[in-house]
């Protein structure tokens, strides 16, 4: 009988030395609390002041949104709506330092400004490649919701989508969002959606419903930057094509126009 129990818990022992122990893998966790670490002190609140008449009578709205600090000069880029037709712009930093914002460029059609505050030697965003994005990439996105926050508030998600086309509140259409399904908060507009290494691959713009949300291509933003700054619009080049002198017949028959002797 004692001989058949030591053979008993020497299989018992052969069984349980086959077996590995594991543990939950933080790796993917890890990388989502180092890229939050990373785009914390370049993400800002911004409060804005518009006038409200209604029926002659003229009251003060408030509005809150999110931007990301772009340049350690001051720039911050955020999205046109946040600071469209605002009287007076606030910016509030991680550090709860307070500056006035200057509007120093808008363009509707790209769904972006750039606001300037009075103060050097900030963080800035680190932009990566948008265009590199696939669907079910981890993604990050950072702003303050409501408004109300002392720091910023993350969400995480995937991106569920590309290219997706939709109007913005301007009445343009911008035919190359990200769609993610990360909860975007009321207050998160114009703030950064980053990718798992802290690189910034697209401003938060429109909470289309619960668990749908989209974001302007950081590659579409990093081209009209420079020109928001510079001239306080995107320009865009243009081709013009006319004659500098009278069409012959023959070049008519040639183009297909129709004869107008």
């Amino acid at each position: 009988m004692a001989c058949r129990k030591v053979i008993f818990m020497m299989c018992i022992l052969a069984i349980f030395s086959k077996i590995e122990i594991c543990y939950p893998d933080t790796t993917s966790e890890n990388m989502f609390v180092k890229s939050a670490n990373k785009i914390r002190p370049a993400v800002v609140s911004i409060v804005t002041k518009h006038a409200n008449e209604v029926k002659e009578k003229t009251s003060e709205r408030i509005g809150f949104g999110s931007g990301m600090i772009i340049d350690s000069e001051g720039y911050i880029l955020t999205a046109d709506f946040v600071v469209a037709d605002a009287e007076d712009i606030e910016v509030i930093l991680p550090d709860r330092r307070e500056f006035k914002g200057e509007l120093k460029g808008m363009d509707k059609r790209f769904g972006m400004a750039v606001i300037k505050i009075d103060a050097k030697g900030l963080q800035v965003v680190e932009f990566g490649d948008s265009d590199a994005l696939k669907v079910t990439q981890f993604v990050v996105a950072a702003g303050y919701g409501y408004g109300n926050e002392s720091s910023p508030t993350f969400t995480v998600g995937v991106v569920s989508a590309l290219n997706r086309r939709l109007s913005t509140p301007s009445n343009y259409v911008i035919s190359d969002f990200i769609q993610t399904d990360v909860a975007m908060l009321p207050g998160f507009g114009g703030g950064p959606l980053v990718n798992i290494k802290g690189e910034v691959i697209g401003v938060l713009y429109v909470r289309v419903t619960d668990g749908v949300s989209c974001a302007i291509p950081v590659n579409s933003v990093k081209q009209a930057i420079d020109s928001l700054i510079k001239r306080g619009r995107v320009t865009s080049g243009w081709l013009g094509i006319g004659f500098s002198e009278d069409i012959k017949p023959e070049l008519a028959k040639y183009l297909g126009l129709p004869d107008l002797n």
